[in-house]
Formats: structure tokens, C-alpha cells, sequence
């Protein structure tokens, strides 16, 4: 069997076969620093089933806006659904042109991706 070539598509189709629970059953711990510039301190937002009681599979959610516009609560219902559905989401911001030159909004999503693969994590 070869190995989906959409696996977005797939991940998306699979959606609809895990246990939901409701949104509200979603812990939300907000504003975690995962990359500083300067003074500039980027945030992140995770989304966890309040009753997860083992690792669980993870998304970064990264909003759309060409780099140049939004904000991480732009996909807020997005992660709180996502979690609903039994995974640990993270919602991301990121520096925006032109404050920044591409491809910095790449490299801090690098960063946002390192920060939540870390073995070392707790959460």
C-alpha cells in the first residue's frame, strides 16, 4: 500500500472518524514564548483536551495572509476544534512583512515547529 499523497487530505478525511468531544472540554493555555528578537517576543497558543491523560498527536495551525497580515486567534476555532478531536494544537504567531524580510515568517515558524517537537516537553 503506498502512502497517501495528500496526507492533508487525508489527515482532514480521518477528522470525521476520532471521538469528538465538545469545544468547551478544550484547555487553552495561551501567550507561550517560543522564539524572542529583540525585544519582540513571539507567542504561541495550545489547545489540549482537557481530559487527555497520554501523549497525543500534534498541529501547528499556521494562519494564512500571505506573511503579511492576521493574528493567531485568526485560527483559534480552527485549534479548539482540532483538539476537540483529540489532538494538541498550537496556534502560532509570527513576524510580518514588511516589518521583517522574507523569509524570516518562515524561520519563525521553524521555530514554533522546534519548540513543539521537543522531547523535553511537558506539555
Amino acid at each position: 500500500m503506498h502512502p497517501p499523497r495528500f496526507p492533508l487530505l487525508a489527515l482532514l478525511a480521518s477528522l470525521g472518524t476520532l471521538p469528538a468531544q465538545s469545544p468547551g472540554d478544550v484547555k487553552v493555555t495561551p501567550d507561550i514564548v517560543y522564539a524572542t528578537y529583540g525585544a519582540r517576543q513571539l507567542k504561541l497558543d495550545i489547545y489540549r483536551p482537557q481530559a487527555a491523560t497520554k501523549p497525543l498527536p500534534g498541529i501547528v495551525v499556521i494562519r494564512g495572509g500571505g506573511w503579511r497580515r492576521g493574528d493567531k486567534q485568526g485560527f483559534a476555532d480552527l485549534a479548539r476544534n482540532l483538539a476537540a478531536k483529540g489532538f494538541v494544537t498550537a496556534c502560532i504567531e509570527y513576524r510580518v512583512l514588511p516589518e521583517v524580510q522574507f523569509p524570516d515568517p518562515v524561520y519563525d515558524t521553524k521555530a514554533a515547529v522546534r519548540q513543539n517537537t521537543r522531547k523535553d516537553d511537558a506539555r
